[in-house]
């Protein structure tokens, strides 16, 4: 790449920041927010060709339990790294208003302590159940 080109990409960078950022970010802490986006945008892009198959074997994995998922879900990217989030950042880009893009990354509420328990309890009944199955059909 020529400096030429370098410098109109570089121009064009700093001129969205300063379109976008203006009002979010004082102009000396664009950096901290402009690198982290084209790492981030980067990784995105190496992501995207794979992005349903990861999520159809998250979604796999996890109703069959598996907890030790990470081998399986880089293989299904085809690189040493993976991303279980629903979101893109072509998709957010087309969320059509920064409140339902807010509203995408606003924490979800946590369960109460009930709700909990009631799916520990629950947990420890089906195992008890299978236990019992397995003493009673043991070897005769």
């Amino acid at each position: 790449m020529d400096q030429a080109t370098h410098n109109k990409i570089v121009s064009f960078i700093w001129g969205i920041a300063d379109d976008v950022l203006r009002d979010l970010f004082k102009r000396g802490k664009y950096p901290d927010v402009i690198l982290p986006m084209c790492v981030i945008r980067r990784m995105d892009a190496v992501l995207e060709p794979s992005k349903q198959q990861v999520l159809a074997t998250k979604t796999m994995l996890d109703e069959a339990r598996i907890t030790e998922q990470r081998a399986a879900l880089c293989d299904a990217a085809g690189q040493a790294f993976y991303n279980t989030s629903k979101f893109t950042l072509r998709d957010l880009k087309s969320r059509g208003s920064q409140q339902q893009l807010l509203a995408d990354f606003e924490p979800q509420p946590l369960r109460t302590l009930e709700e909990i328990s009631a799916d520990i309890l629950a947990i420890e009944e089906e195992a008890e159940g299978l236990l019992d199955g397995l003493l009673k059909g043991g070897p005769r």
